[in-house]
């Protein structure tokens, strides 16, 4: 027999004649059963390194790693990492908002060490919005809607604590307020005299004492949380290190019901003032009056002719 041909084997037909061939591994030949006996429990795909640990691929290899029905769809219990270290990419529409669970990402499973120099889009499916992380650097979150269009713009520090925004388009925003989810519903009293306790201060955050607070530089206007937990301990709270928060839009119906407050005091206060201007004009009419009689028989007086008095005798 002839040494065969590169890629060939010598191949059997089962009653001792032997010829060279290329040889084929028919569908399901081969089972894991198989491969018990391998040294290193491994497979070498693709012209692989020699010892590989478990499975080497090299090569433009594709591997579909299945769970027994179909390969387009692959379930994965437990942890599973992918120790590349180059890029992975997800293709468009290939992961949908049903597809991620409540918590599923966090920030340690986004960027490892440092922050990422590049920023992160947080987008969304038609009619919602979207949110994007810049760089550190930069320090700046941008809120967008559908369309695209940035609706608010601020630094960290505003949104930790002063809740400054700098918009870049009118904002629109939106809480709950229905009254159907609503209970003990009663009307805000005395906001004058509680508004008239507050004490506004100007003040510069302590940035370099609280650095990860990303606070900016900027003079700030607002209130001392502590004084206000005196006044309106409603509107505190407190951070995840126990440092106390302000809820600032919690002022607003304070602020509604103190307008109207004095509005209903200004009122009141110019029924009274219209009420004394209508007694003094009385009083002035009568005033005028009195004098006028006592100018007109002033004239009178004036105007009569002496009366000549005779102490003749008559004749």
């Amino acid at each position: 027999a002839d040494d065969g041909n590169n890629n060939e084997v010598l191949i059997t037909n089962g009653s001792g004649v032997l010829t060279w061939g290329t040889a084929t591994i028919a569908n399901d030949a081969v089972t894991l059963d198989m491969m018990d006996d391998i040294a290193q429990g491994s497979i070498i795909v693709g012209g692989g390194s020699d010892a590989p640990t478990a499975l080497d691929a090299k090569g433009d290899t594709k591997i579909l790693v299945g769970d027994g029905t179909d390969l387009a769809s692959v379930t994965v219990s437990g942890d599973a990492t992918l120790a590349n270290t180059g890029a992975l990419t997800i293709a468009a529409t290939s992961v949908e908002n049903s597809m991620l669970a409540n918590d599923a990402v966090d920030a340690t499973k986004i960027a490892d060490d440092a922050i990422s120099e590049e920023h992160l889009d947080v987008t969304a499916v038609t009619g919602l919005t979207a949110a994007e992380v810049a760089p550190a650097a930069d320090d700046f979150v941008i809120i967008y809607d559908a369309n695209q269009t940035a609706l608010r713009k601020a630094t960290l520090g505003d949104i930790v604590s002063t809740l400054e925004t700098r918009p870049e388009a009118p904002p629109t925003p939106n809480s709950s307020s229905d009254r159907r989810f609503k209970k003990n519903i009663s009307t805000v009293s005395g906001a004058l005299q509680k508004l008239s306790k507050l004490n506004p201060v100007n003040y510069d955050w302590r940035q370099d004492e609280f650095e990860n607070k990303g606070f900016n530089d900027k003079k700030q206007w607002g209130f001392i949380a502590q004084e206000i937990n005196e006044i309106l301990p409603e509107l505190v709270g407190k951070d995840d290190e126990d440092f106390l928060t302000l809820n600032y839009q919690g002022f607003v119906p304070l602020l509604t019901k103190a307008v109207q407050e004095q509005q209903e005091e200004i009122d009141s206060q110019q029924k009274e003032i219209d009420a004394l201007k209508s007694q003094l004009q009385m009083i002035m009419d009568m005033l005028d009056n009195d004098m006028s009689d006592k100018t007109d028989n002033k004239k009178d007086n004036d105007n009569q002719k002496p009366v000549k008095l005779s102490m003749a005798t008559p004749k």
